[in-house]
C-alpha cells in the first residue's frame, strides 16, 4: 500500500535567544498509507502539535524530508506547501476555525468552494443529521456550544473528502456520545481511502486508531498497531510493558 504521509529524519526547532535554538522535534522517521486512521500521543510538550504542523505542511520543518501526497514540504516553498494543502488536505482544530458571521451551514459550504467542490444537498443534509446538527444548520456559531462548533468544524472537514484528515485534539470539547460518533466517522474515511492522522491526549481516543505512534521529548519512541489504552499510557511516560 501507497504511503500518502512519509518523513526521514525530521528536525524542527525554534529560537530561544539571539544565539540558542531549542531542539523540538528530533530526526522522526513517520508514515502513514492510504486508508490508514493513525493517532499521535505523549506527554505535554513532546512534540505533537509541531509535528502534526509539520508533516501537514502548516509550518516547515528545518531539515530531514516530510512527503505530503508526493510533494516535500521541508524543500516546497510556501505557495506549494499552499496548493499541496489545498489539492490534499482537510483539517479539525481545537478551536474550530469557524467564521462568526456565517451560519454553520454556510462554512461548510465555504470550505467546499475553498478547494472548488461540491456536495450535494441530500449529502449536507445528511452530515448535518448524523451528528445532531440538522435544526442548528443555520445558526451562527455564537448560537452554538464548544461541543456543536467542534461538530461543525468536523462536518466542513468530511465533506471535502481530502486525501488526508489532520485533526488536532478532534474530541475535546465533545461529550462522550458526540466523540464516539467523531471517532467512528473518522474510521470510516479511513476503511473508504482517507488517511487519518489525530494528535489526542485521550488515551481511549487514540487506542481507537489503527495505529499509535508516541512521541517523548521530541522523538518517535513507539509505534504500536492495534494500540491499547494501557500500552499507550506506559509508553507515554516510558514504562516498559510486562
Amino acid at each position: 500500500m501507497n504511503n500518502i504521509i512519509a518523513t526521514q529524519d525530521l528536525k524542527k526547532s525554534f529560537p530561544i535567544n539571539k544565539k540558542e535554538r531549542e531542539l523540538v522535534l528530533r530526526g522522526i522517521d513517520f508514515s502513514v498509507s492510504e486508508k490508514e486512521f493513525v493517532s499521535i500521543v505523549g506527554p505535554s510538550g513532546s512534540g505533537k502539535s509541531t509535528f502534526l504542523y509539520c508533516i501537514s505542511g502548516l509550518m516547515q520543518a528545518d531539515s530531514g524530508h516530510a512527503l505530503l501526497c508526493g510533494v516535500d514540504l521541508v524543500k516546497a516553498s510556501r505557495n506549494e506547501r499552499s496548493q499541496a494543502r489545498r489539492k490534499n488536505v482537510s483539517f479539525i482544530f481545537q478551536d474550530y476555525n469557524l467564521v462568526d458571521s456565517m451560519t454553520a451551514v454556510e462554512n461548510v459550504k465555504l470550505g467546499l468552494r475553498f478547494v472548488s467542490k461540491k456536495l450535494a444537498k441530500s449529502e449536507l443534509d445528511n452530515l448535518f443529521e448524523k451528528f445532531g446538527l440538522s435544526k442548528r444548520k443555520n445558526y451562527y456559531p455564537a448560537q452554538l456550544s464548544g461541543g456543536q462548533r467542534q461538530r461543525v468544524a468536523i462536518i466542513r472537514a468530511l465533506a471535502v473528502k481530502p486525501h488526508v484528515i489532520f485533526a488536532d485534539e478532534p474530541t475535546g470539547a465533545l461529550d462522550s456520545k458526540s466523540s464516539a460518533l467523531v471517532i467512528d466517522e473518522l474510521s470510516k474515511l479511513g476503511r473508504q481511502g482517507t488517511a487519518v492522522v489525530m494528535v489526542t491526549h485521550d488515551l481511549d481516543v487514540a487506542a481507537q486508531a489503527q495505529r499509535a505512534v508516541v512521541l517523548r521529548d521530541g522523538e518517535l519512541v513507539e509505534n504500536v498497531t492495534h494500540p491499547t489504552r494501557e500500552q499507550l499510557f506506559l509508553s507515554s511516560r516510558g514504562q516498559a510493558q510486562v
